[in-house]
């Protein structure tokens, strides 16, 4: 069907009612819940969480993609070096969350012997930085420091979820104090406990 101009009676945005029916749904949904408020903030802490959760994921396939780059590029470039630059071997993982609910962590590693490895610690910040790789051959240091620029980021965004779901638990946390002092309060107010309106 050709695209047709409209005209004005049919560039109306909306029907006559409409938007109220939408509003009348809303208040139908919220008075379902004994306290709007609470309801609706734990709904909406709930569905954070949720996206979160999808955000992680995403995350954890982008660093797992990486890794397998990284690991790749190592490997080659490690293959094509003298025989006596071969020694050091750094290596990079995706590891698990040490608690449920937690986030995964990138780091770095050196490879002692078969089996063996020692994590390379990264200090404060969210990127390893050049001091980190100081025992890395320059080959290794380079691919490392080039491969941070998109591990930093993961990590970044990682560290700000998490940052936002302790405050959210801590301000649930007032928030369940807060209440009883509350509902003490409009007790007093009225003298049967009933809402004088």
């Amino acid at each position: 069907m050709p695209d047709q101009p409209l005209s004005r009676i049919d560039a109306q945005v909306t029907r006559q009612g409409v938007a109220h029916r939408g509003k009348q749904e809303a208040e139908t949904a919220s008075a379902g819940c004994a306290e709007a408020p609470a309801c609706l903030e734990s709904h909406l802490f709930e569905e954070l969480r949720h996206a979160f959760t999808g955000i992680r994921a995403e995350l954890r396939l982008q660093a797992e993609t990486l890794e397998l780059e990284i690991m790749t590029r190592l490997r080659e470039t490690r293959l094509l070096q003298p025989v006596g630059m071969r020694s050091s071997r750094l290596g990079m993982r995706v590891r698990k969350p040490r608690r449920p609910g937690g986030s995964f962590t990138l780091e770095w590693y050196r490879v002692r012997w078969r089996g063996r490895t020692d994590y390379i610690a990264r200090g404060a910040g969210d990127r390893y930085g050049r001091k980190a790789f100081i025992g890395a051959l320059a080959w290794e240091r380079a691919i490392a420091l080039d491969a941070e620029q998109g591990l930093s980021a993961i990590r970044r965004q990682l560290r700000l979820m998490s940052e936002i779901e302790r405050r959210l638990q801590a301000l649930q946390g007032l928030r369940a104090q807060e209440a009883p002092e509350t509902m003490d309060t409009q007790a007093l107010a009225s003298p049967d406990g009933e809402d004088s309106a």
